[in-house]
């Protein structure tokens, strides 16, 4: 596969990855077939920040300042429905654009002022903004309508909810803060200006301001430029030279890398029939009770990446996707 370079990554709800070109914006979404795996181009969207529904659905920020929504995209090299959504102001002047696990819709002017939907839910032609009158963003990481992640133009950390306002310190104590992203359970992890990566620590009694835990090893990754947190908390990130790498437990892979560890997309259609713990055994030659543990690994994954609710009723036709 041919290395591609890009500016901005975003995870959707369900686990799609989608990304923005390096060289020309041109939008790509991360597919695989039979193990192999590669971005297909959007025929004609552009953008400088993208932010993921799912597999068919995003938002981006173009390079003019517009606010562009793409919906119907289950095939992307076929093309999409784009259109083409005001500003709170009517003007080119969005800057960067985020989704709630609700389908809220939050973005920052050029200023830095902060607008989120009405209400939640996302769909062509939203129409109408709620400004946010304390928030100031030069990233977001949204997680509903009530709550949000920012780093404003001083790199410092803000954690919004229900309009009130905290600053969050961040691991070093300074300004120091470059990138941000949430998991669908509204956990973040942040890049610092030297390129670490922080996680969140989950404290016991969920009381208090959130803390960081030690930055993530990143000797190979090289220095995080831009962060997304998917399902089952897997870590995507681009580094300063634009390449994607993933991380699950502390653990960096480069996409595309050949060998041992490479990052691999696995896919599969459901058969009548099929049951989720027997297409794992079968799709990757696992036995009982030996394997007993990395079955259960397996189905945990897709089930959480795939947004299945029950994993004993999953549907002939369906496609599932695996990032692993």
């Amino acid at each position: 596969m041919t290395e591609q370079k890009f500016k901005h990554i975003s995870v959707g709800k369900d686990g799609s990855v989608w990304a923005v070109g390096k060289a020309d914006g041109t939008i790509h979404r991360l597919y695989g077939d039979a193990g192999a795996v590669g971005w297909v181009p959007d025929k004609s969207g552009k953008a400088e920040v993208i932010a993921a529904v799912d597999w068919a659905n995003a938002w981006c920020v173009n390079k003019a300042h517009e606010i562009w929504h793409l919906t119907n995209a289950e095939s992307l090299d076929k093309g999409g429905t784009w259109t083409k959504v005001a500003t709170h102001s009517g003007r080119a002047d969005a800057q960067t654009i985020s989704v709630g696990n609700d389908g809220s819709v939050w973005y920052a002017q050029t200023d830095g002022t902060l607008f989120r939907t009405a209400r939640p839910g996302y769909g062509a032609g939203v129409g109408f903004w709620v400004h946010d009158k304390v928030g100031k963003a030069e990233v977001i990481a949204a997680i509903d309508a009530t709550s949000v992640y920012c780093i404003n133009k001083e790199h410092e950390i803000w954690f919004g909810q229900n309009g009130t306002w905290s600053q969050i310190p961040t691991h070093s104590g300074r300004a120091d803060a470059k990138s941000i992203a949430v998991n669908p359970e509204g956990y973040a992890w942040y890049g610092g200006a030297d390129g670490a990566v922080f996680r969140h620590v989950r404290p016991g009694d969920g009381v208090g301001l959130p803390l960081w835990g030690t930055s993530w090893h990143r000797k190979q990754m090289g220095k995080a430029a831009v962060l997304a947190v998917g399902l089952q908390d897997l870590v995507w990130c681009l580094n300063t030279e634009g390449e994607v790498w993933r991380a699950f437990d502390d653990k960096w892979q480069q996409l595309g890398q050949s060998g041992p560890g490479a990052t691999k997309m696995w896919t599969y259609t459901v058969k009548r029939g099929d049951g989720l713990m027997a297409i794992v055994r079968k799709e990757f030659k696992l036995k009982d009770p030996q394997d007993t543990v990395e079955i259960g690994r397996f189905v945990n994954l897709i089930v959480a990446q795939n947004g299945i609710k029950d994993q004993n009723r999953i549907k002939p036709g369906e496609t599932l996707r695996l990032h692993y």
